[in-house]
């Protein structure tokens, strides 16, 4: 009996090492991707949770796959059903646990806005909604990061999410 218990704890430990190295270093490079492809398949069933499939109004010209359990929304083009943002979120953002594995960039989420900007350089575009109360940077690479209040000089600024995008 014991024997079975290692090999099944050990083909646990290959299968989630494999998923988190997926995510540590492809997450990138499925956006872009169909969601058809054979990794972007894969990683998929390496969730191991059924997405929530929904879009934001009619018009919208994406649609979304929401993991809450795992911190992760994929939003997907319609006109094509190519990849063309990967949101990753910290803890309880939008009602999400927090994304669990590798970050782009060396990017942790108890990073503030200085070791980020220090990580990555100064922000190519910088947005400021005070009315949904949040400030967000993206640089030309598709990283983008939105802190978690909208104060524009709080260099100490925590990471609420993280996107990875086509749009540079």
């Amino acid at each position: 009996m014991r024997k079975y218990k290692k090999i099944a704890y050990a083909c646990v430990i290959i299968i989630f090492s494999s998923c988190l190295h997926l995510q540590k270093n492809e997450l990138k490079e499925l956006v872009g991707t169909n969601i058809n492809d054979k990794k972007f398949q894969s990683f998929l069933n390496n969730l191991n949770e059924k997405p929530v499939i929904s879009t934001v109004c009619k018009v919208d010209i994406t649609y979304y796959y929401s993991f809450p359990k795992k911190g992760i929304c994929i939003s997907i083009l319609k006109s094509n059903d190519n990849i063309a943002a990967i949101f990753l979120y910290s803890e309880g953002v939008d009602n999400y646990r927090q994304y669990q594995g590798q970050l782009p960039n060396e990017l942790d989420f108890q990073n503030s806005r200085k070791e980020v900007e220090s990580k990555l350089g100064p922000p190519d575009s910088v947005e400021i909604e005070s009315f949904l109360n949040y400030f967000s940077c993206s640089w030309k690479d598709g990283t983008g990061v939105t802190y978690k209040n909208c104060d524009a000089s709080d260099m100490s600024n925590k990471i609420k999410s993280i996107t990875i995008s086509t749009f540079k």
